[in-house]
């Protein structure tokens, strides 16, 4: 077998080519402990899974070592800020990858003094989702003063860049599964020139979040260019007699063609899989490994291909990797259970490089002996 050389949220309370002989076997033997021999728990976490991956930046830049929450979108109630289902660190250049069931999720990501918010939450699940861009901000020292009975609520000042905003609406909501999208439990009248805000609200749970269109109207949907923000406090506790002071920042949602940077910076792998004839194989999944002899757990693994044979691997990592493919993942294969090794591989593995796009690949199964 040849590896080729190739250059990745009452009322407020509720919320290869078949190979023969000695050969086959010690290259069987490599895959299979690799794209097999993965501890059946996190087989478990593989199967059915779906990756959510983004990037974490500051002042335009990639932030490594934020980290990033994935919140279950029916999960904000009681009050309380939820457990996340998932989280994950941002690595080199600030990229991500979550692994998480079918659901609905709110992306978040957090280091010390900063916050960030995914614009689009709630993200979906149901196929890979790429592109989260998490852009961080300031994140003001919150602070409670006591108020008398009947004045509570939440005030501060709404900032761009470390600048007063002027007209921006504070709302408060009583549910995040929604995305903030609506009509509002309660509105601030717009900010003034030095960018403060009032907003009276009930004891109760909240979620506040602030808006500018750069239109100048005040509904309809956020576009390219628009001032979004959200009070990291998710949700936002107002205790009886007591109201609290948080500044919001803003960020501005990018442009499409700087979504399309974000959309860029990862590897694709894709190809076929296919049997000893060269016909496409369904069920298969394609599995990428940083160890040369394939052993242990798969850095990164596919969807399990359909009638056509095809995969497609989205990495968030750059370097040498080694494709290889299984239909059951975790625990030792069966004698003549079909395994999968790419063709035409050179032993220096697939080069990958953030925004390249390898295709064309074929991953031929053999019957493991």
């Amino acid at each position: 077998m040849r590896w080729p050389r190739t250059s990745p949220r009452k009322a407020i309370k509720e919320r290869g080519p078949r190979l023969s002989g000695l050969l086959f076997c010690l290259l069987a033997a490599f895959l299979l402990l690799g794209c097999a021999a993965a501890p059946r728990e996190a087989a478990k976490t593989a199967e059915g899974a779906h990756f959510v991956e983004g990037l974490v930046s500051l002042d335009g830049r990639g932030f490594e070592g934020a980290t990033v929450h994935a919140y279950l979108a029916s999960s904000f109630s009681g009050g309380k800020e939820p457990e996340p289902a998932a989280t994950a660190p941002s690595a080199q250049s600030g990229r991500f990858e979550l692994q998480l069931p079918e659901g609905s999720y709110f992306i978040t990501a957090g280091a010390e003094g900063k916050f960030a918010y995914f614009g689009r939450n709630p993200v979906k699940t149901g196929s890979n989702s790429r592109g989260i861009s998490l852009p961080l901000v300031p994140k003001s020292e919150m602070a409670a003063q006591s108020v008398p009975e009947g004045d509570e609520g939440v005030w501060g000042r709404v900032l761009h860049d470390g600048k007063a905003v002027e007209k921006v609406v504070v709302m408060a909501h009583l549910r995040a599964d929604t995305g903030f999208r609506g009509q509002p439990y309660a509105m601030s009248a717009p900010t003034g020139p030095d960018g403060s805000y009032a907003l009276k609200l009930e004891p109760g749970s909240y979620f506040v979040t602030a808006k500018k269109r750069a239109s100048g109207l005040e509904t309809g949907p956020l576009a390219s260019g628009d001032l979004f923000g959200v009070l990291p406090s998710l949700p936002l506790e107002i205790s009886k007699g007591i109201s609290i002071k948080d500044d919001i920042h803003l960020i501005e949602l990018p442009s499409p063609e700087q979504q399309g940077r974000f959309k860029t910076r990862w590897a694709k792998v894709e190809g076929l899989v296919a049997d000893g004839a060269g016909k496409p194989a369904a069920g298969f999944r394609a599995c990428l490994y940083k160890n040369p002899k394939m052993l242990g757990e798969p850095e990164f693994i596919s969807a399990p291909t359909g009638p056509d044979g095809k995969f497609s691997i989205s990495v968030s990592a750059e370097g040498r990797f080694y494709l290889g493919a299984r239909q059951r993942l975790g625990g030792p294969p069966q004698s003549g259970e079909l395994v999968g090794f790419m063709q035409g591989a050179e032993p220096e593995g697939l080069l990958l490089e953030a925004g390249a796009t390898l295709s064309g690949i074929t991953v031929k199964l053999s019957a493991a002996p």
